[in-house]
């Protein structure tokens, strides 16, 4: 199953979840906007008998602290949303490992791994509980290598040949390669994951 499905079937449980944290966003920027304009009314009492020109140099800074310190928060929301996303994706794939297509996606992950090294001697790694799988790949494919089971990931394998070659193909290392793609994707599938600046 492709990474673009998994995602886009947790979009609407995600889209909850984006909803949220963007109106929680909201109510902070809401909040902090209102204690900036409270500090510049006090700062402009306290200014009074001052220049204009001071006074409005020190209203404009408190507010513009107050946007930069918005800005923080809304950013640190939408890196929870695509982490909390992030998650739910990776726990979709572990729950796919434990289902009967998982022998196909090994097989898969095993050809385009020979592919980069084609080493019939070459020994493959998978996690413990996919030793026999993986035995039972490389008889089918009549390979001379070892299988060990010492990974720890999620699913998937390495291979590693005598010549020092190796392939990282496991569902973890193919997660973190696909993440700015994913991020991209997540942008499409829910609005409220673009910033501001995205959107200019």
């Amino acid at each position: 199953m492709a990474l673009d499905t998994i995602v886009a079937a947790i979009a609407a449980e995600a889209g909850a979840e984006a909803e949220r944290i963007t109106s929680e966003a909201e109510e902070r920027v809401a909040a902090i906007l209102s204690e900036a304009r409270r500090r510049a009314d006090d700062e402009q009492a306290h200014w009074e008998g001052s220049r204009a020109e001071e006074t409005s140099l020190a209203v404009s800074g408190i507010v513009n602290r107050a946007r930069l310190e918005a800005d923080r928060k809304v950013a640190d929301a939408r890196e929870a949303l695509f982490q909390d996303a992030l998650k739910r994706l990776a726990d979709r794939i572990r729950h796919m490992v434990d289902g009967t297509d998982y022998p196909g996606i090994l097989r898969a992950l095993h050809t385009e791994a020979m592919v980069v090294v084609p080493d019939p001697d070459a020994t493959i790694l998978v996690r413990p509980a996919d030793r026999g799988i993986a035995e039972r790949v490389a008889r089918e494919r009549g390979l001379n290598g070892t299988v060990q089971g010492v990974l720890e990931c999620i699913g998937g394998l390495d291979i590693e040949a005598a010549d020092g070659r190796s392939v990282r193909n496991t569902l973890d290392s193919r997660l973190l390669l696909a993440e700015r793609r994913l991020r991209r994707l997540a942008v499409q599938l829910i609005p409220e994951m673009s910033s501001a600046e995205s959107e200019a």
